[in-house]
């Protein structure tokens, strides 16, 4: 990348043009000059323009955030004008021409530093061929006092992204998930990154922000996100499902606690909660037979508790010999004592 100001320049050597590096050389180019141009004009490459037009140009909404937080004003080359690209391209060919030839360099770090050697020392310091003056000098008596004052912070690259917000009252960003009240669920939101932030944007409003997570699968939510009913149903905490497994018997115990010991255990908090609800149907003696069967399969999922219950699997059933044994012990008694028979039997004499 150059960076012209009158006949002054900045040059950096970079191997792509991806927007983290169209920001960053932009950046690093208002350090060196020690403030910033109020125009750029810049060549129509897609980094920076999203729509190239004479009347109507589209900037990419990243670029035009930095232009409004520099208060530089972004001016593309004209399309299908190559006398007007060529001024832009001219400091290129300079670098290219004077710069490259017969230089060695270790890597991209010894490229910019003798880069940076060359524009203080060289270019800046030559007799320009059209002003005949050099140009660091006449940068520094009577144009730096026009550049704008840098701003306080430097600006911190934002990335933009369009999302649908889940059922869950979730966007997924980058493998992450962020929560978004519930009156937006199933319709499409922006979502604006940095660094540290993630905002999320609904009728050109900011509706949920929260700290940018960069582990994969990690859940920030806001439980204001929530609807009442689903708020209600989270305050069932992993300490309450504890509490109430204890209370229902050491096999519910042991097994909640199985669950909620894992390395994220949020994730499994929905199973305990459901596990726990199936005392309201069976019962808590059942509930604990339950739990020690599965325990005892190592298995420790919701559906396989409850399918022990439907079947009734957890409800011991006597083998073969003890039925048998079972049916030789049985007596038989008359429901009517025999003096009633006796009776009958003399009086039909």
């Amino acid at each position: 990348m150059t960076l012209s100001y009158s006949r002054h320049m900045y040059a950096e050597a970079v191997f792509g043009q991806d927007l983290s590096t169209w920001i960053g050389c932009h950046r690093r180019a208002f350090d060196f000059l020690g403030g910033v141009p109020k125009k750029l004009v810049i060549d129509n490459l897609k980094t920076a323009i999203v729509k190239a037009a004479l009347y109507d140009t589209l900037a990419h909404r990243t670029y035009e955030e930095m232009a409004s937080h520099y208060g530089f004003v972004i001016s593309p080359c004209r399309v299908a004008t190559p006398r007007h690209k060529g001024k832009v391209e001219r400091g290129v060919g300079y670098v290219k021409g004077s710069f490259w030839a017969g230089r060695t360099f270790r890597d991209l770090v010894d490229v910019n530093r003798q880069l940076k050697g060359w524009v203080m020392d060289h270019a800046g310091l030559r007799d320009h061929g059209t002003t005949r003056r050099q140009p660091l000098k006449v940068f520094e008596a009577e144009e730096k006092t026009a550049l704008l004052p840098l701003p306080s912070q430097p600006f911190h690259m934002t990335r933009w992204k369009e999302a649908k917000v889940h059922t869950d009252c979730h966007v997924s960003v980058d493998g992450a998930y962020y929560s978004v009240p519930h009156r937006f669920c199933g319709q499409e939101v922006l979502v604006r990154l940095t660094d540290s932030m993630v905002d999320v944007f609904a009728d050109h409003q900011v509706v949920a922000s929260h700290i940018r997570s960069y582990r994969k699968g990690m859940r920030t939510t806001v439980r204001d996100h929530y609807p009442p009913s689903k708020v209600a149903y989270l305050e069932e905490s992993p300490q309450w499902c504890l509490r109430e497994a204890e209370q229902t018997g050491p096999s519910t115990h042991e097994f909640i606690r199985h669950l909620l010991n894992q390395a994220h255990p949020l994730d499994y908090l929905r199973r305990a909660q459901g596990i726990l609800r199936l005392k309201r149907t069976f019962g808590r003696e059942r509930l604990e037979a339950a739990c020690q069967r599965a325990t005892t399969h190592g298995v420790f999922t919701y559906q396989v508790v409850k399918n022990i219950l439907q079947k009734k699997l957890d409800i011991p059933k006597p083998d073969a010999g003890e039925v048998a044994v079972s049916r030789a012990q049985k007596t038989f008694a008359f429901a009517r004592s025999i003096e009633d028979f006796l009776d009958e039997a003399a009086n039909t004499k």
